[in-house]
């Protein structure tokens, strides 16, 4: 955990200022896990029941036989597994991660196939994701059970926010410096396994598709550069420089020093073939995807100068609308951007005033002039395990799963991507999850490298989506992701590990409370720059004044530019489940379990929070 002193901290609701004690601290974990290649399929509109609902049960059964009602449950069972095709096909790449063996789907094809960023793709999705709402509203809703009531409402929600994604196609900004496709798809392509023949083929064919998938990004850029909807050239600046830096030697580039890694681990291959294949890699990096790469470095030299603002989304044609429609999407509620800045002023006064009367009942916290020097170190990753098995003993069920797979970050890519992230086990459980780290946080081992292994191991992203994957739960709910719930859960173990640092309790109340500080002015300042309009040295500014050092407050602004609110998904989801617990633990006082609670929010994954919010009610009322 990274802790940096408050200079000067004042707060009103109209600017973003607070003001605290000096010796106040702020600990800053800004831990990313955002790797997507394509525009998602779906977006979110909360069900309202339809006129079918206020009938009386005499009145429905005039109408409905228990022959037709099952049939219309069997039919949407059918439709459901029809959709899993569509989805998994949308995202070749991704659909690589989540299903290895696409040959039993029928949808073996896609392991040749990289994704589409044509603006027919884009088109295709929205066109699919307005059908599948007609297609919707003419199910019954009233007659399915309850598991297929909470997929009818998924499915609802992510098609409705990706139809009302529409008007903002061209928003996104895919190449950036923080997290890119530029970069995430080489990190997604040394993750492919490689154990035959077919395999290597597919592998090979895929990679002579990157100039093709480059010239589409061109195209996507030069749209942006029409519409006035770029980035800050600073930020463009710092893309050129990361390609260039990768443009190495080809035989040490990142793609071919990984696939001769892994092909020379292939049994059953003759060494000659093995060379042959080599030789081939090599060549496509040199011929096609070297050319592509220093094509799109030239693309951006020239496309960057038509950029000229140095403020968010509000500066784009409708951003403010647009800034509306992210909080939708990672809250699912239909929150106005006011309710959402009344909401973090709230916690962030009330985190604020738990603070002062820390201060006040334990007068021995002033005495810490720094957080940092007073947090444990570990000798080996051994004693992290144990306090994992601590935790999971204490909080978890046993759920019998097996620790991702840890990978160190090669130090040539090290300053381009977070520091950890995770690629989740596959849903046929046939590919395992793989974590990575970067090397600091295994050779020195601490605080910072517990709350990653918590986020992104186990109890975090590996035991959610292997708990998940292994549940009988529909596959369409497997291939459908929401980040707010899959990031939440993350940062709220990540959270968890707090509790086992061994610290006496006030202190360790205090690390909590100034984590969530970091967090709620991280999305003020969001908020404050991308809806408002503050320019992106205000917001550095900001940082600085906070006390932050000035390399790790540009690194976030950095990625709070590239990534409009993606912040809220992180801070959100996390206090949703939070204030779940709470909820749970009141009503049902002597009665709560934190076994059967972390159960069953796991048991329940990626569902909008509006129709977690009824399963929380229902759960409490069990």
């Amino acid at each position: 955990m990274f802790f940096c002193p408050i200079k000067k901290l004042l707060f009103t609701k109209g600017d973003l200022t607070i003001k605290l004690s000096k010796r106040l601290q702020y600990s800053l974990i800004f831990t990313t896990i955002s790797l997507s290649f394509f525009i998602l399929l779906f977006i979110y509109k909360t069900h309202l029941a339809s006129t079918a609902t206020l009938l009386h049960k005499e009145e429905i059964l005039t109408s409905y036989t228990h022959e037709s009602i099952q049939k219309e449950m069997n039919d949407f069972d059918a439709y459901t597994l029809y959709l899993v095709s569509d989805i998994l096909s949308a995202s070749p790449l991704s659909a690589t991660f989540m299903y290895h063996d696409l040959e039993i789907l029928g949808l073996e094809g896609l392991a040749y196939k990289l994704d589409d960023f044509s603006p027919t793709s884009f088109s295709e999705r929205i066109y699919k994701a307005k059908q599948v709402l007609e297609k919707l509203n003419t199910i019954d809703y009233n007659f399915l059970n309850e598991e297929q009531k909470l997929t009818y409402e998924m499915l609802e929600f992510q098609n409705q926010l990706a139809v009302a994604s529409e008007p903002y196609i061209y928003y996104s900004h895919i190449i950036e410096p923080s997290s890119g496709i530029q970069m995430n798809l080489l990190l997604s392509l040394i993750q492919i396994e490689l154990s035959s023949k077919e395999d290597v083929d597919a592998y090979l064919t895929r990679l002579k598709q990157v100039p093709r998938l480059f010239s589409q990004l061109i195209d996507y850029e030069k749209v942006k550069s029409i519409k006035g909807l770029q980035m800050p050239s600073e930020l463009y600046d710092l893309v050129i420089v990361q390609l260039e830096n990768l443009l190495v030697d080809p035989e040490n580039f990142i793609l071919y020093l990984s696939f001769e890694e892994r092909i020379n681990q292939i049994p059953n291959m003759d060494r000659e073939t093995k060379e042959a294949y080599k030789f081939a890699c090599l060549s496509i990096i040199e011929d096609q995807i070297y050319p592509a790469y220093e094509e799109l470095i030239t693309s951006i030299h020239d496309l960057k100068v038509y950029s000229t603002t140095n403020q968010g989304v509000c500066s784009f044609q409708n951003g403010q609308d647009y800034y509306k429609y992210i909080i939708k999407k990672e809250t699912s509620y239909d929150m106005s951007v006011e309710a959402l800045r009344t909401w973090v002023t709230n916690e962030l006064y009330t985190t604020m005033g738990m603070v002062e009367q820390l201060y006040a009942d334990y007068p021995e916290l002033m005495d810490y002039e720094d957080f940092t020097s007073q947090l444990p170190t570990y000798n080996s990753m051994e004693e992290l395990y144990a306090i994992e098995e601590q935790c999971l003993d204490e909080q978890f069920y046993d759920y019998d799963i097996d620790r991702a797979s840890e990978h160190i970050i090669p130090n040539y890519i090290e300053e381009y991507v977070a520091a950890g992230f995770y690629f989740p086990i596959a849903i046929d459980g046939e590919e395992y999850g793989n974590m990575y780290l970067q090397e600091s946080a295994y050779k020195s081992i601490n605080t910072t490298t517990l709350e990653l292994y918590f986020h992104e191991n186990i109890p975090g992203h590996h035991m959610y989506f292997s708990r998940f994957y292994a549940s009988d739960l529909p596959l369409i709910r497997k291939v459908c992701s929401w980040l707010p719930y899959e990031e939440g859960w993350a940062q709220y173990v990540q959270g968890l590990s707090i509790d086992y640092y061994g610290l006496d309790e006030p202190f360790t109340q205090l690390l909590k409370l100034t984590r969530k500080l970091s967090y709620y002015y991280m999305l003020l300042l969001d908020l404050r720059y991308h809806y408002d309009g503050i320019s992106a040295e205000e917001a550095l500014q900001a940082f600085l004044d906070l006390g932050f050092p000035e390399i790790s407050a540009k690194k976030i602004i950095t990625r709070m530019i590239a990534h409009p609110g993606e912040i809220i998904h992180y801070v959100y989801g996390c206090y949703k489940i939070e204030e779940y617990l709470n909820q749970c633990k009141q009503s049902l006082g002597s009665q709560f379990d934190i076994k059967d609670f972390h159960e069953m929010i796991l048991s329940n994954a990626e569902l909008p929070f509006t129709t977690m919010d009824k399963i929380i009610e229902k759960y409490i009322n069990h």
